[in-house]
């Protein structure tokens, strides 16, 4: 499996673990019912790769993913948006920093920002907001399972 994938999984499964977000998932193929709210999207949001000599071995290199990984809060409140997100985004954070490597897939993993937004069109607190987390994965060049 590309580690991208078991990336992926892993944030999801911190996500899942959170109490108050009643539904996980990395791919949404309809709208979010009411009753399925909070929930967490987890989105690859693209990545930078670099390769670099590899001193164990001179005949081939080390590739570096630098990966965007978002993960975007759904949430229909009557209690001020910004608040419910805050809190949310707390129990988030901790929940992805309990193991900065995710197990040791990744050697740095951080949060590089945070952005919402509340649906004007409607008279309810309703609104997205995503956490943006950035990680760097290290595998040899032709590798990417590793």
């Amino acid at each position: 499996m590309h580690i991208r994938q078991r990336i992926g999984r892993a944030l999801e499964a911190r996500v899942a673990s959170i109490p108050g977000i009643v539904n996980t998932s990395r791919i949404r193929k309809a709208e979010i019912p009411d009753q399925q709210l909070p929930s967490a999207t987890i989105l690859f949001g693209g990545e930078e790769v670099t390769k670099a000599a590899n001193d164990a071995d001179p005949h081939s290199f080390i590739v570096e993913r630098r990966e965007r990984w978002l993960v975007v809060l759904h949430v229909r409140t009557s209690d001020p948006f910004d608040e419910v997100f805050d809190e949310l985004a707390v129990a988030i954070e901790a929940a992805v920093h309990a193991d900065d490597t995710l197990g040791g897939l990744v050697t740095d993993l951080g949060l590089s920002g945070t952005d919402y937004s509340i649906d004007p069109q409607t008279g309810r607190s309703l609104g997205s907001g995503a956490l943006t987390f950035t990680c760097a994965a290290h595998h040899k060049a032709g590798a990417p399972d590793v």
